[in-house]
This record gives structure tokens, sequence and C-alpha cells, in this order.
């Protein structure tokens, strides 16, 4: 299914993107890079947890200083990384910090979807035309939401590995699913066959704008669910088994 990992992608681009941004004014290019990490809570949690990881991001972003390797395309190699670390972390984190990292990602969702559709379509689906340009992400995007994001998801990262670590039961998996049939059961009334782009992605920018107000209107039903329910839709949409 198409839909899965659309909230994580949301989660990569910006943070190479900051993290290139501020290399260009250091001094060598490892302690550049080693400080532009240092600085993302989200590389941070990476570090701790997942070493080996971590690395790879770091020789990547390496390479645009030794190498000059694009950051686009560094950017583009580099999110799988960090989106499967967050997708590995999302079922064992507690509700409450699932729904806050899903809030976050659907407001800088919103405020993308505002400066440009296209753009908006490129953060869904990076593999048309993305990820989204570096320098646009931060112009669209406040450093204020920016640091939100990293915290909400370095939190909800951090819950996945406590003493109360959710965990998935089938009542819960069996409610999602119903739960999610209801949600696109409503979105089709309101946009009909165009909520088919949902399960299978467009080939261009055609259909960016009602592909995009889709998104964003089936993130409101899920966000506007009790917690609990809502946080196992977001565990099911974003699993390896979806």
């Amino acid at each position: 299914m198409i839909t899965k990992n659309k909230v994580m992608l949301l989660a990569c681009t910006i943070i190479f993107v900051a993290a290139i941004t501020w290399l260009n004014n250091q001094d060598t290019s490892e302690n550049a890079t080693l400080g532009a990490l240092k600085s993302n809570d989200i590389m941070e949690v990476i570090r701790k947890y997942d070493p080996q990881a971590w690395q790879e991001i770091y020789d990547g972003l390496l390479l645009i200083e030794t190498k000059n390797k694009d950051p686009h395309e560094v950017g583009r190699a580099l999110q799988p990384i960090v989106a499967s670390f967050i997708q590995q972390r999302l079922p064992s984190a507690a509700d409450k910090n699932v729904i806050d990292f899903g809030k976050s990602s659907m407001e800088r969702l919103n405020l993308i979807a505002k400066d440009s559709k296209d753009n908006c379509l490129r953060a869904l689906y990076p593999i048309i035309d993305g990820p989204v340009n570096g320098e646009t992400m931060l112009k669209i995007i406040p450093y204020e939401m920016r640091k939100r994001f990293e915290k909400a998801t370095s939190d909800m990262v951090v819950s996945s590995y406590g003493p109360d670590k959710h965990q998935i039961t089938e009542a819960e998996s069996k409610q999602a699913t119903k739960d999610m049939q209801s949600i696109m059961k409503t979105l089709r009334a309101r946009f009909g066959t165009d909520i088919n782009y949902r399960v299978s992605p467009p080939e261009n920018f055609s259909k960016s704008s009602i592909i995009c107000d889709i998104e964003i209107a089936y993130w409101k039903e899920v966000l506007a669910a009790p917690l609990p329910r809502a946080a196992a839709i977001i565990r099911k949409l974003n699993s390896p088994a979806e």
C-alpha cells in the first residue's frame, strides 16, 4: 500500500537541508558535518540508538563538502535511512508521542501546501522529482517549527525505548483497520474516484492540488479520532506490512 511512510518522509528533508546550509560557514569538513548533526535532536537519538545509521548519514553529508556532491541528491539518498529508523520506532512509541509526531508532520505539510501544491506532492512522494528543494524548505518552514518537529520526533523515538513502550495488540490493529476504512469511505464521498490516488500515486504534477487536499483531509480525520485510536492508525499506516 502506497499510503505507508508518508508521515516519516516529511521527517527527512529538512534535516539534511538545515545541516547542509549550516556546513557552509564552518571550518573543516569533518568538524562542520559533526557539528551539523549534533545540532539536530533527531540525529542525536539516531546516534544513540543506531550508530550504524548515524555513520551512514555522517559519511553522506561529508561527501557534500569533500567531493562537492549535489546536496539535493545526497538528501534524496539519505532520506530512506532516517525514514527506516523512524518507521521501526513508531510501533513501540507511546500514544501521546505518536500523536505529537503526526501533528507536527501535518503542521509542516499544511505550510508546504499553502506555499505550493507541487511541493506538497514532492514532500509526499519524493520519487516524483523530490525531495523538495532545500533552500525552499528553509524559507517555508520557520526555525521554531523545525525545532518543534525535531523534539516531537526525538521524544517519540525515546518513548519507544522506555519502560512504558507500547505493544500493539490484535484488537488495536483490527480497530485501526476499521477506522481507516471508515475514513476512506468519508473521503470517497467527498472526493470521488480521486481518492484512489492515495494508493496509486501519480506520475506527474497534473493532479498535485487535489492529491494534496486529499492527504491533508485524510490526516485531519486521523488526528480527530480519540487519541489511542489515532495513534493506532498512524502506526498502521507506517507498518512495513501495510
